[in-house]
């Protein structure tokens, strides 16, 4: 049964993460880093970045879609930390322990 679940919740993903054109996730990307300041210091250190990020986005639609339909009560949004690792974030807070969902 976890099994199917986790199969489920893959697919999912994969389906929003197709979902996700190049154009929209790189207009996203370029206002995400104007909203909030966000500089690099080379190219590479962008592109892993940006990983984090489409990850986030993808969570966030997935999230969002399941408010739309009355399934989740609340509503995700994309913030200044969107572009850190759950340990990253953990970490700025001052966390020891990261519980991963």
């Amino acid at each position: 049964m976890k099994i199917e679940l986790f199969v489920l919740a893959v697919i999912g993903v994969l389906h929003l993460a197709s979902s996700i054109s190049v154009d929209d996730l790189d207009a996203k990307w370029i206002k995400y880093k104007n909203d909030f300041h966000k500089k690099y210091e080379d190219p590479t250190e962008e592109a892993r970045r940006k990983e984090i990020f489409k990850l986030k986005l993808i969570d966030i639609e997935e999230h969002n879609a399941k408010y739309k339909q009355g399934l989740v009560s609340w509503y995700k949004s994309l913030n200044q930390f969107s572009d850190l690792t759950t340990q990253e974030f953990a970490d700025l807070q001052g966390d020891t322990e990261v519980t991963l969902l």
